[in-house]
């Protein structure tokens, strides 16, 4: 859950509305942490462990499964949200002891071809979705995809859905996080890019080089907790006053404060497969509610495909392989972002509202 901010929004939109919220975690090695209060009570199994002992990672995860289920079963809730196949299992054999009794819901935050399951070191992951396709499915009063494209590709792998049963569920950002107005101020291009980086999965190595030949018109920051050695070494390497790295990455609640001393958000992601193609990542709402402008590569064709005019800041597009970036325009301008509804509180509402937790 640490690496899935959106999930500390839904929770505090629960808590707010008076519901009490028992959360069920892995304790992340690195990344943000939620904070318990007198609605929310968060349950760490076991920590995050990176490599070692395949037969004892197993029985860690055995432990993970059995402690949830024991969990559930002494508290009985309401309703019982899991995000993703892989943390399929304690709901499945909550349902098999409960029966109707229990409420299942779901969220997919990523969407994962069925073919990339049969990748190595997807065993596990494999099996809890095949538990859940036989066992919850069917059965879940929600099935939630963050866009309507993940949603008709996970459709089609699981046809016996039904229209009652799917829902979109986007990540938004918290209503305190719109900036009204937002200032430009010109030169150099300040960009920021807030997550993880990688030398294989995203153009981070060609948008810094096209930056270089920028001649001091445009800099870069980057705030991330999750890269590998190579990612150090590579800034390392540039040794560039136009970039900067933060290894440590920024709690979440603080973003809004750092985007407001930039100018544009950067996605890099070079989108490889479906996943990352038709991702609506929540990065792209965060830049705009706060007056940023978003730069894009053209791999990500949910972007390209939506319809740019609605929102205040300028989202562009970039092409790695025909070279074209977008022009650095270093003109001061004061951005208008009182239009942006792009919030979480309503589609949150909207969800509790629809498993039957809140009034309309």
């Amino acid at each position: 859950m640490a690496y899935y901010p959106p999930a500390f929004n839904l929770v505090k939109v629960a808590a707010d509305s008076g519901i009490d919220v028992v959360v069920v975690t892995t304790r992340a090695q690195i990344g943000h942490t939620l904070e318990q209060n007198r609605r929310v009570r968060i349950c760490y199994p076991i920590r995050e462990r990176r490599g070692g002992n395949s037969i004892l990672n197993l029985l860690r995860q055995v432990y993970f499964v059995l402690y949830a289920l024991l969990k559930l079963l002494w508290l009985r809730p309401d309703v019982v949200l899991y995000y993703e196949s892989s943390s399929a299992f304690a709901p499945c054999l909550y349902r098999m002891l409960r029966g109707r009794r229990a409420v299942i819901c779901v969220h997919y935050h990523e969407y994962v071809e069925l073919k990339e399951y049969d990748r190595p070191g997807m065993r596990l992951s494999k099996i809890a979705r095949q538990w859940e396709e036989r066992y919850l499915l069917k059965n879940c009063l929600w099935v939630s995809q963050t866009n309507s494209f993940r949603m008709d590709f996970f459709r089609q792998d699981y046809p016996f859905l039904t229209d009652a049963q799917c829902h979109i569920m986007p990540n938004y950002p918290p209503q305190s996080w719109k900036m009204i107005t937002k200032q430009h101020n010109g030169s150099p291009v300040k960009c920021v890019l807030i997550g993880s980086l990688s030398l294989k999965d995203t153009f981070l190595a060609d948008f810094c080089k096209w930056v270089m030949q920028q001649k001091g018109r445009i800099t870069v920051d980057f705030y991330s907790f999750n890269f590998h050695d190579e990612v150090l070494c590579y800034f390392n390497s540039l040794d560039s006053s136009l970039f900067e790295l933060h290894k440590e990455g920024i709690p979440y609640h603080t973003i809004p404060s750092v985007l407001a001393g930039y100018d544009v958000g950067l996605l890099l992601y070079r989108a490889e497969n479906r996943n990352y193609q038709y991702n609506e990542t929540n990065k792209l709402y965060e830049y705009l509610s706060c007056g940023l402008d978003v730069w894009y590569p053209t791999t990500m064709k949910l972007i390209r495909s939506m319809d740019k005019s609605q929102f205040a800041p300028q989202i562009k597009a970039f092409d790695v392989t025909m070279q074209h970036f977008p022009f650095p325009d270093t003109t001061p301008r004061t951005v208008d972002n009182s239009g942006f509804d792009k919030l979480c509180e309503p589609v949150y509402h909207n969800f509790l509202s629809s498993i039957g937790l809140i009034e309309e």
